[in-house]
């Protein structure tokens, strides 16, 4: 009887690895950020700073990555809010354009800008 409910884990394992992919192709949840283009016939680049920490919050335009490449130094930036789950690289690491960079879950963009909304009140309260 406790073999029984042992196999349920297993393919439980199995199940997460298509389930993250889904969220990224419909748009929310949990999206891995490729590395982008970094100028005309630039396929490559070195990861200088991993400006922002894993577990953080960006919010779009926000400084992620900085990357250097042999004819240019470029700041990658968020493309959209979310928490910044895990970087795919390491610093001093040579990237491939397209590459894995980064994992942000946007989801979590709407509970992080509904946090501030409580702050225009005390300034309503001002005048």
């Amino acid at each position: 009887r406790a073999a029984a409910a042992a196999p349920a884990p297993a393919p439980a394992a199995e199940a997460p690895a298509p389930a993250a992919e889904a969220p990224a192709a419909s748009g929310g949840g949990v999206t891995t950020v490729p590395v982008p283009s970094l100028g005309d016939s630039i396929t490559q680049g070195t990861v200088l700073e991993l400006v922002a920490k894993p577990g953080s919050v960006v919010k779009a335009d926000d400084v992620v990555v900085s990357v250097e490449t042999d004819k240019v130094s470029v700041e990658l930036r968020a493309e959209s809010s979310g928490l910044l789950v895990k970087y795919h690289v390491e610093e001093g690491e040579t990237v491939d354009v397209g590459a894995p960079l980064y994992d942000l879950d946007t989801s979590v963009a709407a509970s992080a800008a509904a946090a501030p909304a409580p702050a225009p009140a005390p300034s309503a309260a001002a005048p």
